[in-house]
């Protein structure tokens, strides 16, 4: 975790303010991210169900995961999986050996789940696939309000050629992006929120789909999505997506699969 707690939140000047660097551990522990003027949520409260006493091994709970493969004609033992991916849900071969390959789809057959199900947070691996396809979806519904990413190079352009509301200020508001004035501007809050918790394909953001903490994105997307939406006048989002931002913080996953348990060292 030591190696995944660097840029957490903006720094003031040059590419950090706008973009994390290996935040996974904040992220876990509930302390990544840009944090909105009035932003008022428990913090002691944001962590993920990862970095709970469900899950004592912390990172190594879910990436270094021990599983035996069985032929699945015979019931034979086959190959010992030790973990050493560092893939908490990798993709399986015919013969449900993990591989390298990282683009599979995210089914109950095409990856394992049983880092997930052996921990004890989820009950077997179509519970857990699910939750995660919950979690993702979700997380993807904010960020895209913020920026979609239409022509995929990495970085806001204004719109049309991106969406979200981000690229419509990348269009009015252009000013608002300056790494050398020592400020973090809304937008640049904003645009460092959807690096963190999006999918935009960066190494160096958390990278998990919200998975590592669906508590502390969804309470960052929506903070940061009421500023902008006040700070700069913009219109109101689709209505189901205002619905969902004026529940309750924490959400459906207070309510279901993600309940939040003991924190760790707490």
């Amino acid at each position: 975790m030591q190696c995944h707690m660097r840029r957490t939140s903006p720094e003031l000047s040059g590419y950090g303010t706008t973009s994390p660097h290996a935040p996974q551990g904040a992220v876990l522990l509930g302390f990544a991210g840009y944090r909105p003027p009035g932003f008022a949520y428990d913090t002691s409260r944001i962590y993920g169900s990862h970095a709970t006493t469900q899950n004592p091994k912390l990172c190594a709970g879910c990436h270094v995961n021990r599983f035996t493969v069985t032929d699945q004609l015979t019931g034979a033992f086959s190959f010992q999986a030790t973990g050493h991916l560092m893939r908490p849900i990798p993709c399986l071969d015919a013969t449900g050996k993990p591989t390298a390959d990282k683009t599979c789809t995210y089914t109950e057959t095409a990856r394992s789940w049983q880092s997930c199900a052996a921990s004890g947070c989820h009950a077997n691996a179509a519970v857990a696939a699910n939750a995660f396809n919950t979690v993702r979806s979700r997380m993807k519904n904010y960020a895209d309000q913020l920026w979609v990413d239409l022509n995929a190079n990495g970085s806001i352009n204004a719109s049309p050629t991106d969406g979200g509301y981000l690229a419509t200020l990348k269009q009015t508001n252009p000013t608002e992006w300056n790494g050398a004035d020592l400020l973090i501007k809304p937008a640049e809050g904003a645009e460092f929120n959807a690096r963190l918790c999006g999918e935009y394909g960066q190494s160096n953001s958390d990278n998990s789909k919200g998975i590592h903490n669906p508590f502390l994105c969804e309470a960052l997307f929506i903070a940061t999505i009421n500023e902008i939406k006040t700070v700069y006048g913009l219109s109101v989002v689709a209505t189901d997506v205002q619905s969902r931002m004026n529940e309750p913080l924490g959400g459906e996953f207070n309510r279901s699969m993600h309940v939040s348990r003991t924190p760790r060292g707490r």
